[in-house]
């Protein structure tokens, strides 16, 4: 993952072909379905199996990684 720990007006875009190759050379083959970018100010980059989107309430500093139930799952 290549994120900062805020991000403003998140758009979800697709990896160049450029940015596969540089992503590759960094961390081996990989597949376009395993590469998600999120674009804001700059292009950030997630190398995943899956892409689940949620919102939250959550205080910024707050961890992602303990347990909560209160998400909502998006719409879209």
């Amino acid at each position: 993952m290549q994120l900062p720990s805020g991000l403003d007006g998140i758009q979800l875009k697709n990896a160049t072909s450029q940015e596969m190759a540089a992503i590759a050379h960094l961390i081996g083959e990989v597949s376009i379905d395993e590469v998600f970018v999120l674009e804001s100010a700059a292009r950030h980059f997630v190398v995943a199996g899956h892409l689940s989107v949620n919102e939250n309430d959550w205080d910024i500093f707050e961890s992602p990684f303990k347990f909560r139930s209160t998400y909502r799952p998006s719409s879209g």
